[in-house]
């Protein structure tokens, strides 16, 4: 009996070793493991109806270049005169004017400079939807991951479990075993299953808003990775900051807000300057009561119009309105900024941290509790050892293993948080109409 209890806790030694084996980052498994999640990254820019709605937006914005840029309406009148000085056809009683305004110099190019700068404000809100967006989808992809290798061991387990309740059942039934090593198997299989359906239901409901992040059916089936490796960063701590400070799409907005309440101001001095209207009004010769006109010519007066902005203060709050945006646009740049290096630092100390604990795991506490199980099995086979041992060392060796393979989905998380701060998937007008 010990030996086979022996043989069949080897079997689930070897089935949890295997389970263990990690592909290296350059390999086949894990390149083709890479593309299936830049194949849903795609999909969810394409389809995620937030980014085509920000995409929109902007598109939407740049239509207003050409019409803040556009002179005013020109304004045509037309005058009948209902009592002339002497009786004539109705067409000679008739006069036509038409007046077209011109703001100051400069005026309309810096409209159409404003607008731009609003536009590209909102391409930086796109890019920073398109950087949340992948790292919610890497994020939750790795969490699916963590939740299926935890099913596959469960269940490895359970299978296990099963044969060996079977065999001490067999022997309890001719009296050959305590009854105390068939309860102590039993209560490890209803604890068993109840993390097997616990498990499930957290990666159906993950599944779920996977889904809803690629705009397809919650019912979608979703291609999950059974192994996870270990990203590795390139760039040092100085350099990545630098990076971050000059590609955050986040930061980048804030200068772009900064640079549209300077233009902002620079407007609304120009706004206060004259209008300049030039005007042409055709009379037919009985429109007028004194005829100065010889023959039958109709008169011609031409007419030049200057609009005087008398509210000084109107013009003057808004260039105040201008310099307090920029103002605040400065200081939300030096917020976004430390809290941008404090992020950093943090997700950082995360990789790190998991790089640390893979390494704990993977060279010392799962290598030594697998060999002090092997060691267990070894003296309860010669009859020195204990059952309840066997049990601890068996869940304590599936306890380090699943919080190895967390470390693993914690630390590609992390990574994918920096490439997100870093701006990772920016991109430009120009390439999205490639694609």
């Amino acid at each position: 009996m010990k030996n086979l209890l022996a043989l069949i806790f080897f079997l689930f030694l070897g089935a949890n070793l295997q389970a263990q084996d990690l592909p290296s980052p350059g390999s086949d498994e894990a390149v083709k493991d890479s593309l299936v999640l830049d194949q849903y990254i795609e999909e969810a820019l394409v389809k995620n109806p937030r980014i085509e709605g920000l995409f929109q937006q902007y598109y939407a914005r740049l239509k207003q270049v050409p019409q803040v840029g556009a002179l005013p309406d020109p304004e045509i009148m037309f005058q009948y005169h209902i009592n002339p000085m002497e009786q004539s056809s109705p067409l000679t009683r008739t006069t036509v004017s038409a007046t077209q305004m011109f703001p100051w110099f400069g005026t309309l190019g810096k409209r159409e400079e404003q607008v731009k700068k609003v536009a590209e404000v909102e391409w930086t809100a796109f890019e920073e939807a398109r950087n949340e967006l992948v790292e919610n989808v890497k994020e939750r992809w790795y969490r699916m991951h963590e939740l299926h290798h935890h099913l596959m061991i469960f269940r490895q387990n359970r299978g296990l479990l099963s044969q060996l309740e079977r065999q001490v059942q067999t022997q309890y039934e001719s009296g050959k075993v305590s009854q105390v090593d068939l309860l102590r198997i039993q209560i490890e299989q209803d604890n068993l299953e109840t993390q097997i359906l616990n498990t499930e239901e957290e990666l159906e409901a993950m599944k779920v808003q996977f889904n809803s992040l690629l705009n397809r059916p919650a019912e979608a089936e979703v291609q999950i990775p059974d192994k996870m490796y270990n990203p590795k960063l390139t760039r040092s701590k100085e350099r990545l900051r630098q990076v971050i400070y000059d590609r955050n799409p986040e930061l980048r907005g804030r200068e772009l807000q900064e640079e549209t309440a300077l233009i902002a101001e620079e407007q609304a001095r120009l706004e206060g300057r004259p209008s300049l209207g030039l005007g042409l009004m055709v009379m037919n010769k009985n429109y007028m009561y004194m005829s100065v006109m010889p023959g039958e010519r109709a008169g011609l007066t031409g007419s030049v119009t200057i609009r005087v902005p008398l509210s000084r203060s109107k013009y003057q709050a808004q260039r105040q309105e201008a310099r307090i945006k920029a103002r605040v646009a400065r200081e939300e740049q030096e917020n976004v900024t430390n809290r941008l290096t404090a992020k950093v630092e943090s997700l950082l100390q995360q990789y790190r941290d998991a790089e640390r604990r893979i390494a704990l795991h993977e060279e010392r506490l799962v290598p030594k509790t697998r060999q002090a199980l092997k060691i267990g099995l070894s003296e309860y086979a010669g009859g020195r050892g204990d059952f309840e041992q066997i049990i601890q060392l068996q869940q304590q060796l599936l306890k380090y293993e699943m919080m190895l393979n967390t470390a693993y989905v914690e630390q590609n998380i992390a990574t994918a948080e920096i490439e997100a701060l870093a701006g990772e998937h920016n991109t430009s007008p120009e390439e999205m109409e490639k694609e």
